[in-house]
């Protein structure tokens, strides 16, 4: 091989194998120095979409979205679940709960799972109640002492859940193929759709006016 082309070829490694530097663009004005971190699981969105938070393979990391700054970096939080409100963030992972307040990231409290792993994790709108999804269980936590307000049995997998904005907790049962419909006051189920589908993900359509 000639010693041009050997040259070209290693020029081209070293490129490769370069940390990647962000360009200067109209919505990034300057480069920001990035941290390593694992492939992301999930994006998730702060409610003002004022913060993002990464669940990645190796921890929980939130950023501000105008200024592109680390706010806070959870590290050996790898593959959580997470979710935003105004005031909180929540996060499970295996067989534990963290709630975080979003002033300052001080951690509210943490629970443990009884003996099955969390599945999923939401905030009501009025962010006065916290719901878990468990292999066994859904619970109903108080917001922000962390108290356990109620627990209903549950032998379904539920894939994601969402409050919507009047107060009402939607389940999705990947499994079965369900879509329900819970009072969150009464923990009481209210309806269920049936699809011949699984259901992964929920996403509620802003209200119409």
């Amino acid at each position: 091989m000639k010693p041009r082309i050997k040259l070209f070829l290693l020029v081209l490694i070293f490129a490769a194998c370069a940390p990647v530097t962000p360009s200067n663009t109209d919505s990034m004005p300057t480069p920001v120095p990035q941290e390593y971190q694992d492939f992301s699981y999930q994006m998730v969105w702060a409610p003002d979409d004022s913060l993002m938070a990464l669940t990645t393979n190796t921890g929980l990391y939130v950023y501000d979205t105008k200024t592109y700054k680390q706010l806070a970096a959870f590290d050996m939080l790898g593959g959580p679940t997470a979710v935003f409100s105004n005031t909180y963030l929540a996060a499970v992972i295996n067989k534990e709960l963290f709630v975080w307040n979003l002033k300052d990231f001080k951690l509210l409290f943490s629970q443990a799972s009884k003996g099955s792993y969390f599945q999923n994790v939401a905030i009501s709108s009025d962010e006065k109640t916290l719901v878990t999804a468990e292999q066994k269980q859904t619970r109903y936590w108080n917001l922000p002492a962390g108290t356990l307000i109620a627990e209903t049995s549950s032998a379904n997998f539920i894939s994601d859940m969402v409050f919507s904005e009047q107060g009402k907790l939607i389940l999705a049962d990947t499994y079965l193929g369900l879509v329900q419909e819970w009072d969150a006051q009464t923990q009481k189920k209210i309806r269920a759709f049936g699809f011949s589908k699984p259901v992964i993900h929920l996403r509620i359509c802003p209200k119409i006016t």
